[in-house]
């Protein structure tokens, strides 16, 4: 990532701890969608977001514990690259990562800059249940709810 970006410090740590936040967000929300009297909404996004920064705050005391009794030889196993904030970007990473896991957004990119954006479902469309492309290129989701929402592409603008 060093060379792809020209970042002065390796930033590889920092998608395992997106993921860390991401991939929670995901069954978090399955399971509590599932298994709780939780619908989507405010509380379900609360708690799903409050439950991923917990585990990767539970990630990083494993981390501050493996220091604590490894000594100097866990330095290479924290890679903290001698940067004082890693925890708080590690958990800055987890949390973008949960966040993300909750919404669909299509970005338009043009000479590398983010020049709009749409949001594809809405939190209160609530669980999709399965997603299907027709031959020209639509898709249609459907939800737990019984609905049955069509996806068409954005015309290109210039």
């Amino acid at each position: 990532m060093e060379q792809w970006f020209g970042f002065t410090r390796n930033h590889d740590d920092g998608i395992g701890h997106f993921a860390q936040g991401f991939v929670p967000a995901i069954i978090a929300r399955e399971v509590l969608l599932r298994r709780s009297p939780l619908t989507t909404g405010k509380w379900l996004f609360t708690i799903v977001t409050a439950l991923c920064l917990a585990i990767s705050a539970c990630y990083e005391f494993v981390e501050w514990f493996s220091a604590v009794i490894g000594g100097s030889s866990a330095d290479a196993f924290l890679g903290t690259q001698a940067d004082v904030w890693d925890t708080q970007w590690d958990m800055l990473m987890a949390f973008i990562g949960a966040m993300t896991a909750h919404d669909l957004i299509r970005l338009t990119i043009r000479n590398g800059r983010v020049v709009s954006e749409e949001r594809l479902l809405e939190p209160s469309v609530g669980r999709v249940r399965s997603i299907a492309e027709s031959p020209d290129g639509l898709l249609y989701i459907g939800t737990d709810g019984g609905q049955l929402l069509e996806l068409s592409p954005s015309r290109p603008t210039e």
